[in-house]
């Protein structure tokens, strides 16, 4: 399954997902997948640190669902 979703990952290319760098298996055998850093705040803690309004809100929350569909 990891291997399945490793594959899944790399062909996947939207703003508002994170890139896959690498990722394989360690000399223990551990899956390991090594994704691009993102900086900065959860959206919880961006909204509440800028006071955003259920209405400010909703267009983020929208990002997040596109990002959701387009992996799905």
């Amino acid at each position: 399954r990891f291997r399945l979703e490793h594959q899944i990952l790399a062909g996947l290319s939207h703003p508002n997902i994170a890139s896959r760098i690498d990722g394989g298996v360690s000399k223990d055998g551990l899956p390991y997948l090594v994704m691009e850093y993102i900086k900065g705040k959860s959206i919880l803690k961006y909204c509440n640190a800028n006071q955003l309004s259920i209405q400010e809100r909703i267009p983020l929350f929208g990002q997040v669902c596109k990002a959701v569909e387009y992996a799905h």
